[in-house]
């Protein structure tokens, strides 16, 4: 009974070993996930910064350009032929950043242009544009995504007034292409298998996206959007967005964790792009969860680090075994001395 006890004591003590063994590996191997977590949000957050800077630059850029382009007296009184002539002039100026230079006159169309197919169409269905043209500040604007009846791609176009001898006179200004931006701000990243860089407005709407490109132009608030999403999801979602998009617009970079899909947890980061005081874009990079926790297995150092915990397990089972062994045999051999002495 008593050797029964003794194996029983044994037993106990290898599971507990065990166990041990099997919660620091776990353990261990929590705490270098969460450190690639955060490290993947770091490396993310100087993704989206360095992609927003490229762009404010750029687009400031044009903006100043485009403001000394309507100092022009061509530009600013002449007749839709020669301002048309000049744009011709100035646009490389431009090229590569905007397309279709465009003038604007005081009654919302379009008077001159690089692409004179577009000459003649009134543009104040466009409540941005509209603000530049009717408003009497006639700041500058950048107006929101919309298909353009020209290219029919979407667009959007920044604008800066014209002013001749104190007399508004329109507007000068030219579209970007968000089916061009990948190559020109989102080709060379990799981040990891599923991983992607998306551009938003302050709004919602979506100005890239590489995995969905059909999703351009659909704002991420519509319910054409968020009825994809389970009814328990939709809240949280909104929710969350509504954060993300009130950091944007003051120009607040953060993070965030959301489900995307059933089982596809995804962290992402954000980082605004101040274009105008009233009007910002945002870069987000997101990348899936599991793909990053399963980094740890690739690891050489982990994968060393369980083949060594393999190893223990296996020495600490042996030599336990070895010792429960002999312990029996030394307990059998002493009782049977010990019934010897009696007889």
């Amino acid at each position: 009974m008593g050797q029964k006890k003794l194996l029983a004591i044994a037993f106990i003590i290898v599971i507990v070993e065990l166990l041990l063994i099997m919660f620091l590996v776990d353990a261990t191997k929590n705490k270098i996930s969460q450190s690639l977590i955060l490290n993947a949000y770091e490396v993310d957050k100087q993704l989206a910064a360095q992609i927003s800077r490229s762009l404010e630059q750029d687009l400031k850029s044009v903006q100043n350009k485009l403001s000394l382009i309507a100092l022009f007296p061509e530009i600013q009184t002449g007749s839709s032929e020669s301002c048309s002539k000049k744009l011709d002039q100035v646009f490389p100026l431009v090229e590569g950043k905007v397309a279709n230079l465009v003038k604007i006159n005081e009654k919302g169309e379009l008077y001159c242009a690089i692409n004179r197919e577009s000459i003649g169409i009134n543009v104040l269905e466009n409540e941005d544009l509209k603000k530049i043209i009717l408003a009497p500040e006639h700041k500058p604007v950048l107006h929101r995504v919309v298909l353009s009846p020209v290219s029919n791609k979407y667009v959007a176009g920044i604008h800066v007034p014209v002013v001749s001898q104190g007399v508004f006179e329109g507007s000068i200004g030219g579209v970007v292409y968000f089916d061009e931006l990948k190559d020109k701000y989102f080709k060379d990243f990799t981040l990891l298998e599923s991983g992607r860089v998306m551009l938003i407005d302050d709004n919602g709407d979506i100005l890239h996206n590489p995995t969905f490109p059909e999703m351009v132009g659909k704002n991420l608030l519509s319910d054409e959007i968020v009825n994809q999403l389970s009814e328990l999801d939709r809240e949280d979602y909104k929710r969350q967005l509504e954060q993300v998009l009130d950091g944007i617009r003051h120009n607040v970079s953060g993070t965030i964790q959301y489900q995307y899909q059933a089982n596809s947890e995804m962290i992402a980061v954000y980082h605004p792009v101040e274009i105008l005081p009233d009007r910002h874009w945002a870069v987000i990079v997101t990348v899936p969860l599991e793909e990053i926790t399963s980094q740890v297995d690739k690891d050489p150092l982990i994968a060393g680090f369980k083949n060594f915990s393999a190893l223990a397990i296996a020495m600490i089972v042996t030599v336990l075994i070895t010792q429960i062994g002999l312990f029996i045999y030394f307990i059998s051999h002493l009782n049977k001395h010990l019934k010897a002495q009696k007889i």
